[in-house]
């Protein structure tokens, strides 16, 4: 069966999100390249999508990565919020530890896992419009973690 490409708009009439920054060992960045027929196809992003109704951010974050790279990730702080200006859609980024690292992309949803630092990430051409945004709050964000896994205490 294939999966329903619609998106849950909200109560305040946008689609919500929500996407996840993890990383590798070596310190670079989980991120995905959009498959052929889905929205932005061809552009590099954090792993993500869009929140069911009466789900949360956090079970949001874990299912999407979970069925966008067959990854398990545990969530751990929500450090972004953006509204985009230009259609309705609004974004909450967390930082998150995987929990497994062999992925296994789902073809419907992901053409490409990438592994960037944020110097590969910036200068990606194909870098999804405001992920600079995130990548900021990821930066100003990294006294949280613990390498590569994040404190807890």
């Amino acid at each position: 069966m294939m999966p329903d490409m619609t998106r849950p708009v909200q109560a305040d009439g946008r689609v919500h999100g929500c996407i996840v920054a993890t990383r590798n060992a070596q310190g670079q960045r989980l991120l995905i390249r959009r498959a052929k027929g889905v929205a932005m196809a061809g552009g590099v992003c954090f792993p993500g999508g869009a929140i069911e109704h009466g789900e949360t951010h956090s079970q949001a974050g874990v299912r999407e990565i979970r069925e966008e790279t067959g990854l398990q990730v545990q969530l751990h702080k929500e450090i972004w919020h953006f509204v985009y200006p230009d259609h309705p859609l609004t974004l909450w980024g967390w930082l998150g530890t995987l929990q497994t690292f062999e992925p296994t992309p789902d073809p419907n949803e992901v053409s490409e896992i990438l592994w960037l630092t944020f110097e590969q990430i910036a200068s990606n051409p194909d870098l999804l419009p405001y992920t600079d945004l995130f990548c900021e709050q990821i930066q100003a964000n990294l006294h949280l973690l613990d390498a590569p896994t994040f404190k807890t205490d």
